[in-house]
């Protein structure tokens, strides 16, 4: 292997639990985004506690995503970063999706 080869794998096993992390928190943060608009009854401590949920959502979502893009800037340089910051953030829109559309769905029924 080559030693570009050998940096992207050790890149990509470095952050992957950073992904995972990122993952699940957008996806918390999108169903409490879901059951907000879902729910009939709005009282301001639902109110507040879906807010509170997103914004810690979001806050475990971020960091992150940017440690991810601080692997691959370590290993592959600068560019490499920020092309993983993107690409993360676009990977992470496409695939939360169908899950949150899954639950949204259930949840009608």
């Amino acid at each position: 292997m080559t030693e570009s080869a050998l940096l992207l794998r050790e890149a990509f096993n470095e952050s992957v639990n950073y992904m995972t992390w990122s993952f699940y928190s957008l996806i918390t943060a999108y169903v409490s985004m879901a059951f907000y608009d879902r729910v009939e009854v709005k009282t301001r401590i639902n109110n507040y506690l879906n807010k509170l949920l997103f914004v810690i959502a979001m806050s475990v979502f971020i960091p992150n995503m940017y440690f991810v893009s601080m692997v691959f800037s370590q290993k592959l340089g600068t560019a490499a970063g920020v092309a993983s910051f993107i690409i993360g953030l676009l990977f992470m829109m496409l695939n939360s999706a169908p899950v949150i559309t899954g639950i949204v769905q259930q949840r009608k029924d």
